[in-house]
């Protein structure tokens, strides 16, 4: 059965600064990565290339938002 993990982005971040992103790879088919949590990526220090490097790892799949209802 196929693995899909949510990806937040304090994670993505760090391993993306030690150069290990990758590994998210290793054990999931597709790492779920929402608008919000790519935004936030992006937000941080250029420098560490996060949301570049997102963007290039193909089991890494960006998806819209989900929208909650205001009775949650």
């Amino acid at each position: 059965m196929p693995r899909a993990f949510v990806g937040d982005a304090s994670p993505l971040i760090l391993l993306a600064r030690v150069q290990h992103l990758d590994l998210l790879a290793t054990v999931a088919d597709t790492v779920l990565i929402p608008e919000a949590v790519l935004k936030e990526v992006d937000a941080g220090n250029e420098k560490d290339g996060a949301g570049v490097a997102v963007r290039q790892i193909r089991q890494f799949q960006i998806v819209p938002d989900l929208q909650m209802s205001e009775q949650v």
